[in-house]
């Protein structure tokens, strides 16, 4: 039976069912009556009760009790439930906590994987001139760069994203969907020592940023500053720079402009000068090894231990 289009416990969370009465249509329906969509937009009872201003209890049940089957469900435009979370105009914004605000994100997270929810948050989002962003989305065909414009979710938002993703490729995934420089810092900011992290691939954020082409002013130098700084070999930035790919006209001038002397500085991990380690690198460029020869010819007369020659 349907009214107005939805389904008994849909009508219920639309004129505002308490968790009691949820709870009930639950034990009874079991988790096939959550599954149900309204015969308009396609919502379910959870996309429903954050479109129509569920209370944090309600929405915790229904997350807990639908799992990722529930939570994974798109309605038929294709807009996720962590987009009617995050967009939501409703009680849950102006009066929910903080606390139950962040309890409901992470429930959100940590029921789904992390290459699903994590790209989710990513996803360009169609908003009719709101600034409310979330990573980098496209408002009126414009792409934002903070993570956040959100008065009610700037204080925590990222915070939940790091605790929940710790350990996980989260800044590869943010290169790989070509966030913003802001968007790149934020993360950086929050994900300790991030840029060490492999992802499933074997691959370094540098890496990953060196492949994608991310431009220098756009996010590469800070990549390349944090992964001097985190570290563990305490190797130049020169050589990190020279060792994971950083093309001369997209960093690598700069970094030789700043940082002459890392010239004759040998990477810790090979024994190799940095322009050797441009040679080796399966992107090498034999015009930049040129260069850095040029810029540096001792290399190919002296031993390593060789001091450099005076500026």
């Amino acid at each position: 039976m349907k009214v107005g289009g939805y389904r008994p416990l849909q009508y219920a969370i639309v004129r505002g069912a308490t968790i009691e009465e949820v709870k009930l249509f639950i034990e009874y329906g079991g988790k096939e009556v959550l599954m149900q969509r309204d015969g308009c937009h396609g919502r379910t009872s959870l996309q429903l009760a954050m479109h129509c201003g569920g209370s944090a209890e309600v929405l915790k049940l229904l997350i807990s009790s639908g799992g990722e089957e529930l939570v994974s469900k798109n309605d038929k435009y294709g807009v996720a439930v962590l987009d009617y979370f995050i967009h939501q105009r409703n009680n849950l914004r102006y009066n929910a906590t903080v606390m139950e605000k962040k309890e409901i994100l992470t429930m959100l997270l940590e029921t789904t994987s992390f290459e699903e929810y994590g790209a989710g948050l990513f996803r360009p989002y169609e908003l009719s001139g709101m600034n409310e962003i979330v990573i980098s989305i496209e408002v009126n065909g414009t792409r934002w760069g903070s993570l956040y414009e959100m008065d009610d979710f700037s204080g925590f938002f990222m915070d939940v994203i790091s605790t929940v993703f710790r350990g996980k490729a989260f800044l590869q995934m943010a290169i790989g969907h070509h966030v913003s420089k802001q968007a790149l810092i934020e993360i950086m900011d929050h994900f300790d020592r991030c840029t060490l992290l492999k992802d499933r691939f074997g691959k370094l954020p540098i890496e990953v940023a060196t492949e994608q082409n991310v431009k220098w002013d756009a996010g590469l130098e800070d990549i390349v500053e944090a992964t001097f700084i985190n570290d563990v070999h305490s190797r130049s930035r020169l050589v990190i720079a020279c060792s994971y790919g950083v093309k001369w006209d997209n960093g690598l001038e700069n970094i030789v402009a700043k940082h002459r002397s890392e010239l004759c500085e040998i990477d810790a991990t090979s024994g190799l000068f940095p322009a050797l380690l441009v040679a080796g690198h399966e992107m090498g460029d034999v015009n930049l090894v040129f260069q850095l020869l040029c810029l540096y010819p001792s290399i190919c007369i002296t031993k390593n231990d060789f001091p450099c020659e005076e500026e």
